[in-house]
C-alpha cells in the first residue's frame, strides 16, 4: 500500500489525537486528497532534517493517521484534527511534486499476549491509580494492552524518543517495564505536588 508521508516532530500513536496547520501546498494537497478519498496519510518522526522545506530523513516505523476534523483558520492555515489508526513499517519511499514524501508500507500487526507479563500487571495498577489520583481524563478506547500503554504516553507527554521506542515495540514485557519506571516517576512527583 502507498501513503504519503507527512515528518513531524513527534509521534502518533494508535488512537492518539493530533492538531496540525497546514500551509504548504504539498500538505495542503495531502489533506485534500484523503478528504476526498477518506483515505489516510503516514506520520513519521523525524531524524534529521526540518518539518518544513526539503524532505527530512525519517524513521520507518510510524502510524497512519485519518483526518477527523478541518477548518480554515484565522491565519490562513488549513486547521485538521487526526487521530493515529494503524503502525506501519517504511518499505520504499520517494518523493514526489511539491518534494512531498510517499512510501510502499506495510502494516505492524499487533502482538497479542496470554497471560499478560507481571511487568504489564504492575504498569496498569500504577496507571489506573495515577488516572484517579491526577484526575486524568483519557478517552474510551477498545480493551487492549498496547492500547493502554498508548494512551500512558499521551497523558504524561513523554519524550518523543520514548514514544517512538514504544510505537516500535513488539515486546509487551519490555515496553510494560520501561514505561512502568516512567510511570513511577511520575507518580512521585504526583505525591510530592500534593503533599506541598
Amino acid at each position: 500500500m502507498e501513503i504519503s508521508l507527512f515528518p513531524l516532530s513527534t509521534v502518533l500513536l494508535p488512537g492518539g489525537s493530533l492538531s496540525l496547520q497546514l500551509f504548504e501546498p504539498r500538505y495542503l494537497e495531502m489533506a485534500a486528497h484523503c478528504l476526498k478519498t477518506n483515505s489516510t496519510f503516514g506520520v513519521v518522526l523525524i531524524k534529521k532534517g526540518n518539518e518544513t522545506g526539503s524532505p527530512a530523513n525519517t524513521f520507518t516505523t510510524g502510524t497512519t493517521a485519518r483526518i477527523s476534523e478541518w477548518d480554515r483558520l484565522d491565519n490562513g492555515m488549513l486547521g485538521i484534527q487526526c487521530t493515529g489508526e494503524q503502525i506501519f513499517s517504511i518499505q520504499h519511499r520517494k518523493t514526489q511534486k511539491l518534494n512531498l514524501q510517499s512510501a510502499m508500507i506495510e502494516f505492524v500487526e499487533d502482538v497479542s499476549f496470554d497471560p499478560l507479563p507481571a511487568s504489564y500487571l504492575a504498569f496498569l495498577e500504577l496507571w489506573r491509580r495515577l488516572q484517579y489520583t491526577a484526575d486524568l481524563f483519557i478517552p474510551a478506547q477498545p480493551l487492549n494492552a498496547w492500547n493502554e500503554l498508548y494512551r500512558f504516553c499521551d497523558a504524561v507527554n513523554i519524550p518523543v524518543n520514548i514514544k517512538q521506542n514504544v510505537l516500535e515495540s513488539s515486546d509487551l514485557e519490555v515496553t510494560a517495564d520501561l514505561l512502568l519506571g516512567v510511570a513511577q516517576k511520575v507518580d512521585i512527583s504526583i505525591n510530592e505536588k500534593y503533599q506541598q
